[in-house]
């Protein structure tokens, strides 16, 4: 897979034993979980065009991923990751033949009916982008919001 908004693998790599293989993937320093808990605890807010512009990124990585028919089973903030240039990358493409490997706040509840249906789909990203959005949403400028929500 190639694209701006997905971590790019560069090779695999195979351990001294037969069954240790390892993927090398694109270094990207930051992981948004936890620069929003850095933003919370330094009480840090980001413009909500700059929430906007990470959930655009966000969004054109999961319409790559279906066009692609890849699913992402754990798509959360601690698997966003962001370079220094601001370009959002989504990683962490392990375990995906397991269904119940999903962060549990993040899990929709289709993946819990997974266990009587083998049925997955692509609405199960759009609550995982909604979560995040949700999430985004604690470290945004409020004042600078309800200024602009104020009728004169």
């Amino acid at each position: 897979m190639e694209h701006i908004n997905i971590v790019t693998g560069h090779e695999i790599a195979v351990g001294s034993r037969s069954d240790e293989v390892f993927l090398v993937m694109e270094y990207v320093p930051n992981e948004i979980n936890s620069l929003m808990h850095t933003m919370r605890n330094n009480r840090v807010t980001i413009d909500p065009e700059h929430v906007k512009c990470l959930m655009v990124q966000l969004l054109t990585a999961i319409q790559y991923l279906h066009h692609s028919s890849v699913f992402h089973r754990d798509l959360n903030t601690s698997n966003i990751l962001l370079t220094e240039d601001g370009i959002l990358k989504v990683a962490d493409f392990g375990q995906q033949d397991t269904p119940d490997i999903v962060t549990r706040r993040y899990r929709a509840p289709e993946l819990l009916l997974l266990l009587l249906s083998k049925t997955y789909g692509t609405p199960i990203h759009m609550r995982n982008v909604g979560c995040i959005f949700g999430d985004s949403d604690k470290i945004t400028n409020k004042i600078n919001r309800s200024i602009r929500n104020t009728r004169y």
